[in-house]
């Protein structure tokens, strides 16, 4: 008998697509299975129909409401629950945005001998107590589950504490749509990033490396598609500075294909936070055959060996310059790279063969038996100000 699934789609974003309509279409159209979709903004009454269902995909539960749901839909016997997560919850940077939403400690920022609050309870929307308790309510949904799904083995090892049946779905691509564009040749060498505003901490990496690069290549042009960093940026020739506002993620794989870019440059400083994140950027760009030069780093210390990537040891200003520079001066090492890297992600990051992972961990919950009684670990956490010290730009 066929096995109905329920997903939730939390955001139309790139997490959404990735982790939740991406594979989860693949299953529809490949399976047996039958897929019903619901929205975290649906009405009470029509999640409650869809949830008569045999498995119960919900990414990064922490409401309340959800997890009593869930105790009552296990307590029935009848519908296995599975939270997915791509990221770690439990250390968001205090220089992401997104910390007004995760963060549980005011922060105060030290640059030189002056202190300033970057995050203080109460202003600007920012809620302690509130995150605190959002915080305990991803602890507590993690134990609910049957099985907890993520996007690479760091990530899993820091949820097993809270749920022992992990099973690792790393992010893949519609290779349809990722595809290098035919596109007129160029003669500037073009640098490309891509990203949002949560990434102001990885790219203040480059503040003083593209000045230099810039400076010593006049032929090189940096296009930025989405967040653009201006205060880290203000040392480049602003005519060789190229910035494309953000557009709906479906859109992206096409407008990064037509930008043609020469180079991907993906720098992520080294935290808690971006260790438990997916390799999903250099993915994107070796599919659109666009070599890159990377931080080494997890998550992109794994399946790399030289071949396929320049990697940056440490995140060093040298590193950064020396590794751009190498790809700068030779074409051929270029189109090599970008060839060993763009077979690599065809046969490990393809949704048309690997959504048999997601097919095979649904199978898997059939002989799958959760602990009970359920139990939470005790949540380790400090409301306390911290201190960081960051550029002010």
């Amino acid at each position: 008998m066929s096995k109905k699934i329920c997903v939730m789609l939390r955001d139309d974003g790139p997490t959404g697509y990735y982790r939740v309509t991406l594979p989860y279409s693949r299953l529809f159209q490949k399976s047996s299975y039958q897929i019903e979709q619901i929205s975290s903004y649906d009405n009470p009454s029509l999640v409650a129909k869809k949830l008569d269902c045999d498995v119960f995909v919900i990414p990064r539960m922490h409401e309340p409401v959800w997890i009593e749901t869930c105790k009552a839909l296990r307590k029935a016997n009848k519908t296995r629950i599975v939270i997915d997560h791509d990221d770690n919850m439990f250390s968001v940077s205090p220089l992401s945005n997104h910390y007004v939403d995760f963060g549980t400690s005011e922060v105060e920022i030290l640059s030189g001998k002056s202190r300033q609050w970057l995050w203080r309870d109460g202003e600007n929307g920012f809620d302690v107590k509130a995150n605190v308790e959002k915080y305990n309510g991803f602890c507590e949904a993690l134990s609910v589950a049957d099985m907890v799904t993520v996007t690479q083995p760091v990530l899993g090892d820091l949820y097993k504490e809270y749920n022992e049946n992990i099973k690792v779905l790393p992010n893949c691509l519609d290779f349809s749509l990722w595809k290098k564009a035919p596109m007129k040749p160029h003669d500037e060498v073009r640098l490309f990033w891509s990203g949002g505003s949560s990434h102001f901490e990885d790219w203040c990496l480059l503040e003083d490396v593209l000045p230099v690069v810039m400076s010593k290549y006049p032929d090189v042009h940096l296009y930025i598609q989405g967040t653009a960093f201006h205060g880290t940026l203000k040392n480049c020739p602003q005519e060789r500075v190229h910035v494309n506002s953000w557009a709906p993620y479906q859109a992206l794989p096409y407008i990064c294909a037509i930008r043609d870019p020469d180079i991907a440059i993906i720098p992520l400083r080294e935290n808690e936070f971006n260790a438990c994140k997916s390799n999903i950027k250099w993915v994107e760009m070796s599919a659109l055959g666009v070599p890159c030069v990377i931080s080494n780093v997890d998550p992109y210390k794994v399946n790399y060996d030289g071949s396929n990537a320049v990697m940056i040891e440490n995140n060093s200003s040298d590193g950064w310059i020396e590794g751009i520079s190498t790809l700068v001066e030779d074409k051929i090492l270029r189109s090599r790279i970008a060839g060993e890297a763009l077979r690599y992600v065809k046969d490990n990051f393809d949704i048309d063969s690997k959504f048999k992972l997601w097919e095979d961990s649904i199978e898997d919950l059939d002989s799958w038996r959760s602990p009970t009684p359920l139990t939470v670990p005790e949540t380790r956490l400090s409301t306390k100000p911290s201190e960081t010290s960051a550029y002010l730009h």
